[in-house]
């Protein structure tokens, strides 16, 4: 186990509570036995693979194996999970053991000389209370390589590289504020983003929420009940917690938003209901990692932020309004990809994100790979999306490119509208068309719009867009 985990795990009280879920609580003591007795029961050898659903099995697992293993391989649940694409990964990150709590996900798997691990019965934590009495941490051997998948949101995804210092580069490791915070886990652990929120938890003395987020009221309700004040999430989600009365009942004293473009109206309606907290959007990546964050309450960032470093990163925006980051601790490479290397010459990385100049601002468009074509003219569906928001019947928007033997493509919007709204369709969306009409190009302004009653949202907390 890394020795700043360590530290933080054996200087905290023994009933200081750092996880809960909705059976059992976790205390510092109780996660060192649980990553001990798993190390004693393992032999492993060469790189590992994590196919584990459960976010607390997952999380003692990657505390368990940091320092200890030399490589670690967090393989995502899609929503079709295609078993091809999982052995390739599998392949690729040159993993010898795979640990999983679905097996069954599985069973087709044909890999030569790969040992399957079924960790569903490791984790009685009663059993481990009882028989195993507290021991030093295991002292670290590696500096572990994490691999963690891209989201593969456009293409295939990518394998990229990983460290403990290149995880927690942004982390703020204050035990004395971190034990005031309860943070509810809203990410995929085994996602960039959910390692964030799982690593500045832990390295803080945080309490750490784990909760089911395929029913929002109960999720809320667990929220509540654990007395979480700091959440982690899309805007996606907060769009989704925000449906829902109960949220309010949370005191919240931090919230931070990333995964997606943050747009001006849920900066707004979070800024309302919890007028006392700090509100922060962070732009990362799994290949770039944190690259900075904003708590202006204001969507975008400011231009100023290009004239200087911010906090060891280098921001600079290309002639053709590209997104470029640079920082010595970020991550170098990727695996068995078309570029092994992620940065330029001058060791920036090309995030992909298209930016444009609104008087003192950048305001992000979306991913340059993921415009539609409309007769020649690109257009970022984010950017359509953001337009739509604005509308205050607009609960949530989703738009893509349908194919046309005339133009190319056009704009479509799938559009849910709130609850309370009158729901004569012609009407609206003759208001959605005069506002885009108002605020975008015309050739950016949706062809086509449908009402929908809910939109596909993946694990990651972000609307689906394949």
């Amino acid at each position: 186990m890394n020795n700043e985990i360590s530290a933080v795990l054996e200087s905290l009280p023994e009933n200081h509570i750092l996880w809960a879920d909705a059976k059992n609580q976790y205390s510092s003591v109780d996660i060192i036995k649980i990553s001990n007795l798993i190390n004693s029961k393992l032999e492993l050898s060469g790189a590992v693979a994590l196919f584990v659903n459960n976010p607390l099995y997952l999380a003692t697992l990657i505390t368990a194996f940091e320092g200890v293993l030399s490589r670690v391989a967090l393989i995502h649940y899609t929503r079709n999970l295609n078993i091809s694409e999982f052995s390739d990964l599998v392949k690729k990150a040159k993993a010898k053991n795979i640990l999983t709590d679905d097996t069954e996900s599985i069973t087709d798997l044909n890999l030569d000389d790969v040992i399957i691990y079924d960790i569903n019965n490791w984790f009685d934590i009663n059993s481990i209370r009882e028989e195993i009495q507290p021991v030093n941490v295991i002292e670290p051997k590696y500096d572990t390589e994490w691999i963690i998948p891209t989201s593969g949101t456009t293409d295939t995804p990518k394998l990229v590289v990983h460290t403990f210092s290149s995880l927690t580069r942004s982390t703020k490791r204050n035990i004395d504020k971190g034990k005031e915070l309860r943070w509810g886990m809203l990410y995929q652990l085994s996602r960039f983003a959910g390692l964030q929120v799982y690593f500045q938890s832990l390295t803080s003395g945080s309490k750490l929420i784990f909760i089911d987020l395929n029913n929002i009221e109960v999720a809320i309700d667990s929220l509540i009940k654990e007395s979480c004040n700091a959440l982690s999430a899309t805007p996606t989600m907060y769009r989704k917690l925000l449906m829902s009365k109960s949220i309010a009942s949370l005191n919240l004293v931090q919230i931070t938003l990333g995964g997606e473009i943050v747009d001006q109206k849920i900066l707004n309606s979070l800024s309302y209901l919890f007028p006392k907290a700090r509100i922060n959007h962070i732009y990362a990546s799994t290949e770039a990692g944190v690259g900075f964050s904003v708590s202006d309450k204001l969507a975008g960032f400011p231009i100023e932020y290009t004239f200087q470093k911010i906090k060891g990163v280098d921001i600079k925006v290309s002639s053709e309004e590209l997104l470029h980051l640079r920082s010595d601790s970020m991550t170098k490479n990727i695996i068995n990809s078309d570029s092994s290397k992620l940065t330029d010459f001058e060791g920036y990385i090309n995030t992909g994100d298209r930016v444009q100049k609104v008087d003192n601002r950048y305001i992000f468009l979306g991913r340059e790979n993921g415009s539609i074509n409309v007769g020649g003219n690109k257009v970022f569906p984010e950017e359509v999306e953001n337009v739509l928001l604005e509308l205050p019947f607009v609960e949530f928007a989703h738009v893509k490119g349908k194919s046309n033997p005339l133009v190319g493509q056009l704009v479509c919007a799938e559009v849910v509208i709130t609850s309370s709204e009158n729901q004569n369709y012609n009407d609206l969306n003759l208001k959605i068309v005069n506002h885009c009409k108002e605020r975008l190009d015309l050739f950016k302004v949706p062809a086509v719009i449908k009402f929908v009653d809910k939109l596909k949202i993946n694990k990651s907390g972000k609307i689906e867009r394949k």
